[in-house]
């Protein structure tokens, strides 16, 4: 399963958990995000290296606000 698949498969998973429209957006444009960010490596292959690697090297790195890194974790380990 390539990543947008795993992408759209949360996304149903959000809807049928009867997340918002905002929060499913929000969430898998953060998970996106994520997997962009580590392009080499499947999801199945990404875990807590990669998501301190992630909070370090781009949402530190481009001075993101604290909400966007809860919200990034958030759809992280709800995927997970």
């Amino acid at each position: 399963m390539n990543t947008q698949q795993h992408i759209i498969q949360f996304s149903n998973y959000l809807k049928y958990r009867r997340y918002s429209p905002n929060t499913i957006k929000t969430y898998t444009d953060a998970l996106g995000v994520f997997f962009q960010f580590h392009n080499t490596k499947s999801p199945e292959q990404l875990g807590i290296t990669e998501i301190i690697h992630f909070n370090t090297g781009y949402i530190l790195q481009k001075n993101l606000s604290a909400s966007y890194q809860n919200q990034v974790i958030n759809a992280i380990k709800l995927f997970y």
